[in-house]
């Protein structure tokens, strides 16, 4: 649980669970679930672009990966300025995969609003949407 974080009360949690929609599992842990039970299924529509869960999974452990090697740990925030889109949702599971928490940004939001300080640059294959770099500014 995080710091300041107002837990769900209790009998609200269990009433939850008997009806089956809180399953104690990470979004991340939901996709993989998918992904092993139904690899080829399209999880993800964007525009012209398909996205199969095995692909997801697939994109969202590599990043997860290079965003570890780069520094980040459970606990640390990541400021996420990215459209809806799959990028989002590899980042956002990849986050979720490290224990790190994602600050939403909107995409218009600049250093005015945002600050400027040392930041994870990821970089994308536009064709695959999957992360094919990573590197840090300070």
């Amino acid at each position: 649980m995080l710091e300041n974080c107002v837990p769900w009360p209790p009998p609200i949690v269990e009433r939850y669970r008997q009806l089956g929609v809180w399953l104690d599992e990470t979004i991340d842990e939901a996709v993989a679930r998918a992904a092993r039970h139904t690899p080829d299924k399209i999880a993800i529509v964007a525009r012209q672009s398909r996205i199969t869960y095995a692909e997801l999974v697939e994109g969202s452990e590599r990043l997860a990966d290079g965003l570890y090697s780069s520094g980040l740990r459970p606990g640390d925030r990541i400021l996420v300025q990215l459209p809806n889109n799959p990028e989002f949702v590899m980042l956002y599971l990849a986050a979720s995969k490290l224990g790190v928490v994602p600050i939403m940004a909107l995409p218009a939001h600049r250093e005015a609003e945002i600050g400027s300080s040392s930041s994870i640059v990821v970089r994308w294959d536009t064709r695959s949407h999957l992360p094919i770099g990573i590197s840090t500014t300070r």
